[in-house]
């Protein structure tokens, strides 16, 4: 008899769980976290070809799977299976490294050996910078070349042990910054200073989940950036009051987490936030031009570049959009006037991480010559 209780009671279980999932998927009457970077199809209009050609029922049923309610629950279950018990990233773009260090393909990807043919390639990247320096110097604007470490670059050791083979001294960075040592525009090398640092300071400098490099490193390069502009340091309005050491990590340090799409990311690695203050808080009046990757996002959100620079549409993102924020409109650089945008400024910064360097220079070269003409030759 109590055989036939538990079996009943199984079946209404089942019977229940069948009726949630429709009501799911009409009502939504479980919140549900939306999968991060999950896009949804819109259903397909039915016609006489694609009817006929099957299409119509393919794409209807990748329709239906996307929208079935408890997606997120049933993925995210099965990644956090794949994450905790075998220690391996469920997302191919995201290798889990040694005690659980993220990194992205790319990145461990840019740690291989130089292709012998992309030297003469990283030879016309400095030549097209030497232009861009001095097509800028005409227009008495300074240019700064500011190369980010990236997390792969300056975390080798945790990255998994399958990729160390791969690993090369004559790597496209190393060659990179050879081929500089001829260059006469000004550089500021993040990633061979911040390998130095990390015998010396023991905060770290990326997190465990993070892709970019944390608020502390952010916070030494932006002071690097703002001493390497305010020569005599007459100018610096701002200091690190305290430095405060936390497990509460911030969500932009756990953006390589998030793509992994699990319920409890692994345990995070303390980091350090620094809290900034100012002896004024001046709106700065100097024009400020980035011509850069993600890595300088960290920069701007710390507002310590407002003491100095005027920073209104100054952020331009591999030179494509004018980034003014997640969430806002962000127009194209094509929208604005180049030669109108120089008028006002007094530095350039192109930025990238080390994993972005075959991407230099942003075809801005290209751009100043449209507007300003060819480089003046000296005679």
């Amino acid at each position: 008899m109590k055989a036939a209780g538990r079996f009943t009671k199984l079946l209404l279980l089942l019977f229940a769980v069948w009726l949630l999932i429709p009501l799911q998927d009409l009502t939504g009457v479980i919140k549900l976290k939306p999968l991060y970077g999950d896009t949804k199809t819109p259903p397909p209009l039915a016609n006489t070809a694609n009817w006929f050609n099957a299409s119509f029922q393919a794409n209807i049923e990748n329709v239906a799977t996307q929208h079935f309610g408890l997606r997120p629950f049933f993925i995210r279950s099965r990644n956090q299976v794949v994450m905790s018990a075998f220690a391996e990233s469920p997302n191919p773009e995201v290798i889990m490294g040694r005690e659980r260090y993220l990194f992205d393909r790319q990145g461990l990807d840019q740690l291989h050996a130089v292709n012998p043919s992309q030297l003469s390639f990283i030879q016309q990247q400095r030549i097209r910078l030497e232009t861009i320096h001095a097509r800028l110097q005409e227009q008495d604007i300074e240019f700064l070349l500011v190369i980010a470490p990236s997390k792969a670059a300056h975390l080798p050791e945790f990255a998994p042990k399958s990729e160390w083979r791969h690993f090369s001294p004559n790597n496209y960075y190393a060659a990179f910054k050879k081929e500089l040592d001829t260059a006469s525009f000004p550089v500021l090398d993040f990633n061979a200073w911040f390998g130095e640092l990390k015998t010396i300071n023991p905060a770290p400098l990326f997190s465990k989940g993070g892709l970019h490099w944390s608020s502390f490193g952010a916070y030494l390069a932006a002071d690097s950036i703002l001493r390497f502009y305010d020569r005599d340091d007459s100018l610096r309005k701002y200091w690190a009051e305290n430095y405060n050491l936390t497990d509460d990590v911030r969500e932009e340090d756990q953006d390589l987490y998030r793509l992994m799409n699990v319920f409890v990311p692994g345990k995070p690695l303390p980091m350090v936030y620094p809290e900034i203050e100012y002896n004024s808080r001046p709106r700065g009046q100097r024009g400020l031009l980035v011509l850069g990757d993600s890595y300088y996002e960290t920069i701007a959100s710390l507002g310590i570049m407002d003491s100095l620079f005027r920073n209104q549409d100054s952020y331009w993102f591999y030179n494509n959009i004018v980034f003014r924020g997640h969430g806002q409109e962000n127009p194209s650089v094509k929208s604005l006037s180049l030669k109108d945008e120089l008028a006002r400024k007094q530095l350039v910064i192109m930025l990238v991480h080390t994993t972005n360097l075959p991407l230099l220079p942003f075809d801005f070269d290209t751009d100043l010559e449209a507007v300003l003409g060819s480089v003046t030759q000296n005679p």
